[in-house]
This record gives C-alpha cells, structure tokens and sequence, in this order.
C-alpha cells in the first residue's frame, strides 16, 4: 500500500467569501457589457441611405469675430448619399442655432444665409452643381455680348461632407476635413463669406468739384460661384455701380461680386458727368490691384491722380491735349448734351 496520500484543496474561508463576490459581480456587470456591446456595433454600422429612425440634430453656426451683422436666419440642405432619394431642406429663423429633423442616414449639407434677394441659387438638386449666381437687368435692343450684372447681396455660405446621422450620435467633417464625433447631435457650422466687397478709392483728384455726379463700371468679373468647391462661374460679366465725393479731391464707390473671371483683365471705368453737358471717362486695367490684394474678400483698388478737365474749357474737338494723370490709362470725352438731339 502506497503512502501517498491523494491531493486536496485547502479550504480557507476568507477566499472561499472573495470569490463568491467576484463571481457575483461579474454576473451582475454580465448585462451591461452585452448593452455596450450592441450599442457600439450599432453606432459603426454604416448606414448608406436613410432609414426608418428619425432623430432630431441641433445646429449651431459658429461666425468669425469680424461678422458685425448676422443675416436674419439661414437655409439648409440635405443631400442624402443614396441615389433617388428625396432633398431635405430647412429654414432656421435664427442666425445662431436651431434644430432640424432627419432620417438616420449620410448626408452632405450646404447651408447660406436666407436674406438674399439679389442672387439666383441654381442646379440645387445636386451637392456638387449647387451655385449662386447674380441676376441680370432685363435687356432691350440688342444685347451686348458682356452682360451687364446686378450686384448681389451679401452671401455667407457652408458645407458639412459626410454627415452620417445614427441611432446614437452623429459624425461630420469639417471644412478643414477633421472628424468630429458628438453622441448629443450637435452639428457646428462655419459660414464664410462668398462673395467680395470692392472698395474704388480716387486719391487726389484734380478738378473734382466739376463734376456733378460719379459712376463706376468694372469688366471681367465672375457671374457667380459653384458653392460646394467656391468655384467662380462664367460667363465674364461687367458690374455699374455708384460713387460720392469724400472730400475736395477724393471719392469713392463700394459694391459686392463673386470675384475676377479667370484668365480676363479687370478694367475699371470711372465717368465724370460735368456741368457743361458733357461726361470724361477714364478706363484703365486693374487686374494687378485685384489679384495682389491681402484680403481677397475685401478689396481696395486705389486711383491716384486722375484730371478731371475744367467746365469753363471746351475738351471736346481736335487734340485738346487732355492728361488723364495715370500712365497706361486712357480717356474718352462724350458730349452728352449732342447726344440728346
């Protein structure tokens, strides 16, 4: 008979009692780890198209300091990642946040500002064709080959790529193409501006005070923008608008456009109607003005030293020997009064 005596558990009471509690806790978090599990498989489904589940998405537009006015409310856009499938389109009367509803699903979004009345939105039926454009005078007679645009109103506008809407959050890219995740449905928006504001500035105008009333006109400017890519669209247009005397030697005009037509030169027009009956207007390229400026969405072109010719000189007739004051620049004299008979 063998002495070896068969191996036994020691029984200590203190273990015996932690292990009774390990194994009850880990049978009462059994419950939640599976929940967890399924929430999160459920939020990395890929949902391609909308689905059945709505959820309610809060927007906040976040603007840059140097916005001073915020427009009155905005529009929105939803365009689904699933062919055929219906637009979603909203308007918040608020410029800050509002809340929108929307099937689970992906999106991309282009959001502008709901004031304009100056500018026609075009080809809103596709993300990548959504475009802003001036609108045109209707014309009489003959009409000229570079069309005359109104000039719009202030545009602000933004896009949202890959908004994806799910049964637990939502995730987006930003414009700079950082992810950003929020299980609250809290969707942020950057409103830019898409259109520029030009400032024509005359410095040290000889003769101003012979003028009775000034307008500008400028070539070569964009019809509108492709609001996806910011995009300048065709055709080359030309744009009139209205300048004051700041002082005794200077005036200026402002107006608002889409931007330079690629590969056209800028010319601006400045007119002089004077009191004698007739109008001086000086034409010059200002396309390096334009394409050098700091702020493309605030541009300053400076004219510096034109000469208005005096009321009490007949300029018109032979070589009068009229100095427009700017090299590369030149003049035209027009008899208004003659023009009227």
């Amino acid at each position: 008979m063998s002495n070896k005596s068969s191996p036994m558990r020691s029984y200590h009471p203190i273990l015996h009692r932690c292990r009774e509690h390990i194994r009850q806790a880990l049978y009462a978090v059994r419950p939640a780890l599976a929940a967890l599990t399924i929430l999160a498989t459920g939020c990395q489904k890929d949902v391609t198209c909308p689905g059945n589940v709505t959820r309610k998405v809060n927007i906040r537009f976040m603007w840059e300091e140097s916005v001073q006015t915020l427009p009155d409310g905005m529009n929105l856009y939803f365009f689904p990642a699933g062919e055929h499938e219906s637009i979603w389109t909203f308007n918040i009367p608020s410029p800050t946040e509002g809340t929108v509803e929307l099937p689970t699903g992906i999106y991309n979004v282009i959001c502008y500002n709901a004031d304009t009345r100056g500018i026609d939105f075009t080809e809103t039926h596709s993300f990548h064709s959504f475009s802003a454009t001036t609108l045109y005078p209707e014309q009489s007679g003959q009409p000229s080959t570079v069309p005359t645009a109104l000039i719009p109103d202030m545009l602000y506008g933004a896009i949202t790529e890959r908004l994806r809407v799910t049964e637990c959050g939502i995730e987006y890219l930003t414009p700079g193409h950082t992810v950003k995740t929020c299980g609250e449905y809290l969707l942020r928006i950057w409103p830019q501006q898409m259109v520029s504001r030009y400032n024509v500035i005359l410095k040290n105008v000889e003769n101003l005070s012979a003028a009775k009333s000034i307008k500008g006109r400028i070539c070569g400017m964009a019809s509108g923008c492709n609001i996806s890519s910011g995009q300048p669209l065709p055709p080359a247009s030309k744009m009139e608008f209205q300048m004051e005397a700041s002082s005794e030697n200077e005036a200026y005009g402002s107006f608002l456009n889409f931007g330079a037509y690629p590969d056209v030169a800028q010319t601006l027009v400045i007119s002089f109607s004077l009191s004698d009956g007739t109008s001086v207007e000086f034409s010059g390229d200002v396309s390096d003005q334009i394409a050098n400026s700091y702020d493309p969405k605030n541009i300053d072109i400076i004219i510096n030293g034109l000469k208005v010719p005096d009321t009490g000189n007949d300029p018109i007739g032979g070589d009068s020997g009229l100095d427009v004051g700017i090299d590369g620049w030149s003049v035209v004299i027009i008899d208004l009064s003659s023009e009227k008979h």
